[in-house]
């Protein structure tokens, strides 16, 4: 039987802003059984910069020197750098030409780590409505214009779908996307936090316990639609976390604004393990049925879980070493 390989997002071992260091969090990952790792971009920055001979470098090439740098420590641990993630605010640009150019620069950096994808979330906050055309052929030929880039390396885009983004929202409303871009190397990345939260997330209401009442019927067509519709080659890799109870009103947590939608609040400080129950976990029974739709596909590909707390910014957070497992 052939069974995923496990990844984990760097970012989830602690944020730069705590001075979280990547050669820490490469070691927990490897000392906690991972696979590979889900190579975030700050990360490699925040790495980049700490490397001496690097300090006079123009950006692109000390960039370029840290990413050869994390690649061969990556090899020593055997860890696999599957993406690096998340290179936003592209898809529906009206003006994209500025963004294409860091785009090259980061499909570059793909190709020293070895990383097979490069993840994209479709457009959202704070991009303003007017900088953006939300329509398929805007955003489709956006798209085919980096894939066709992406494949001359070998690279494959894994599209998501954030809740609250401006374009799409769902995983049905990608994969319109992805086959109007029809190119062979824009896939899927499915997230179980996303896919549920969609759903069942209510920010404002404790009362019902952050979840929407009967949430369950709309999810769960969803998700036979996802067994119907999706095969295997169609999914980049598959992103898990729950979801846990947060302020809306954003009190004492890293990095507020009132101004952005709740539930990119809620993913950017409510998003424990998988059943880290310790954390008030409560997408348990959905994160299982998600799973279950998408292995049902037939997938077997990298699963990776992409976790965001407001702990990840504590110094002495516990996801920076021993609690690498989750």
């Amino acid at each position: 039987m052939v069974l995923p390989k496990l990844a984990i997002a760097t970012v989830s071992l602690g944020r730069v802003a705590a001075n979280h260091l990547l050669t820490t969090k490469l070691e927990a990952a490897s000392r906690a059984g991972y696979d590979g790792v889900e190579l975030t971009f700050e990360c490699l920055d925040h790495h980049s910069k700490l490397i001496k001979s690097t300090a006079d470098l123009p950006r692109p090439e000390r960039l370029k020197e840290g990413a050869k740098d994390v690649r061969q420590r990556a090899d020593a641990l055997k860890l696999e750098i599957i993406s690096i993630q998340p290179f936003m605010q592209y898809d529906a640009l009206i003006t994209w030409e500025t963004r294409f150019e860091e785009a090259e620069l980061w499909l570059e950096l793909c190709g020293i780590l070895g990383a097979s994808f490069l993840q994209i979330p479709t457009a959202i906050y704070p991009l303003l409505l007017s900088e953006i055309d939300i329509s398929i052929q805007n955003i489709a030929s956006n798209m085919r214009r980096l894939a066709d880039k992406a494949a001359e390396g070998g690279i494959t885009l894994a599209y998501e779908a954030p809740a609250w983004a401006h374009a799409a929202k769902t995983w049905e409303e990608i994969d319109v996307l992805i086959k109007t871009i029809n190119r062979p190397n824009v896939k899927h990345c499915l997230d179980t936090f996303h896919i549920g939260i969609f759903y069942a997330g209510d920010a404002r209401s404790p009362e019902t316990n952050y979840l929407l009442p009967g949430f369950e019927a709309k999810l769960v067509p969803s998700l036979q639609r996802l067994r119907d519709t999706l095969k295997p080659e169609d999914i980049a890799y598959f992103q898990l976390s729950d979801a846990c109870p947060i302020d809306y009103k954003q009190v004492g947590y890293p990095n507020v604004d009132l101004s952005q939608p709740d539930l990119l609040t809620w993913s950017r400080n409510g998003r424990p393990f998988p059943f880290e129950t310790d954390h008030g976990a409560l997408l348990q029974n959905s994160v299982v049925d998600i799973s279950k739709a998408v292995f049902a596909t037939g997938f077997r590909g990298w699963v990776s879980m992409e976790v965001f707390h407001a702990e990840h910014y504590n110094k002495k957070d516990r996801r920076a070493g021993s609690h690498a497992g989750g």
